[in-house]
């Protein structure tokens, strides 16, 4: 079945290409090593399968931000699969939907798979925008209405999302207007989780400006991806998960830790290209005149 035909914002993962087939057995592995822990911790065998498919999904989602963050380096995805890894044995379960949300707005910006968002596509994003703004997470209503209006006036617009901007924007009056007497109260920001995101921020940055050289393709029309959709969407992913973690506190970044896990995992792996590059030609001058 070609997913394409239906949607433009899914990507499956190919198992023909090595780093693909290495995801999958990390997922495996993931998965038998999460239930395991769960049920030595005391967990029920149910308890335990559903905290592994948690795990799972987390390591994934860190892979495949990575991707839409860094499309020029497949490795890096994998930096962020080991931060992730090791944040599971001290993380809760992060949001999935709220995940799976900002994937689609990166693809809808990005365009890393080629065309537009299809019609369906927007209103699965819609829908599930709508869904988390109704259960008070009222940041990804925000985010959301700006990304669909921002891809309907960027080079190479998708003049529907103008629309769905203005839809988005009515239901996020109509959703704070009836929530208004429960909005969650703000989460504290402790300051060992602060420091953190600091450092992750001051690392990302140079990673949106070196993205104005991107040279990656998109996966259906190989046409080279946009430099400025590319870096709007880095910025996108950067201010909503500083909202959401301004806003909710610790457990702010606890309910988007796979996405601060691709941001640190692309900036570190940037910061080794960086080094390498810098030292190999010294290393091999220095070689040569010996």
């Amino acid at each position: 079945m070609d997913i394409n035909r239906m949607s433009t914002i899914a990507r499956l993962v190919d198992v023909r290409y090595p780093t693909n087939r290495a995801l999958a057995i990390l997922m495996g592995l993931t998965l038998i090593v999460g239930t395991a822990v769960k049920l030595y911790s005391g967990g029920t065998v149910g308890q335990s399968l559903i905290w592994g498919l948690v795990a799972v999904l987390s390591v994934f989602f860190s892979w495949a931000l990575s991707r839409e963050l860094d499309p020029d380096h497949d490795l890096s995805a994998f930096v962020a699969v080991g931060l992730m890894s090791a944040a599971l044995l001290y993380s809760n379960a992060p949001g999935i939907l709220a995940l799976l949300l900002m994937l689609f707005l990166s693809r809808i910006l990005n365009r890393s798979v080629g065309p537009p968002a299809k019609i369906n596509d927007s209103l699965l994003v819609l829908g599930i925008a709508v869904w988390l703004t109704w259960q008070g997470s009222w940041i990804f209503g925000i985010a959301t209405a700006i990304v669909f209006l921002l891809d309907g006036i960027l080079l190479l617009s998708h003049r529907l999302h103008r629309y769905f901007a203005a839809a988005m924007l009515i239901f996020f009056i109509i959703i704070m207007v009836g929530l208004l007497t429960e909005m969650p109260t703000r989460g504290d920001l402790s300051e060992y989780i602060l420091w953190k995101i600091l450092i992750t921020v001051m690392l990302f940055i140079p990673v949106i400006i070196a993205s104005a050289n991107i040279k990656a393709v998109s996966d259906l029309n190989k046409h080279p991806l946009n430099a400025r959709r590319v870096q709007i969407a880095q910025a996108m992913v950067l201010l909503t998960a500083l909202a959401i973690a301004l806003y909710g506190g610790d457990a702010g970044v606890m309910f988007l830790l796979p996405l601060w896990s691709a941001m640190l995992g692309v900036s570190l792996h940037r910061v080794f290209v960086v080094v390498r590059d810098r030292i190999s030609p010294v290393v091999s001058s220095e070689y040569q005149a010996k």
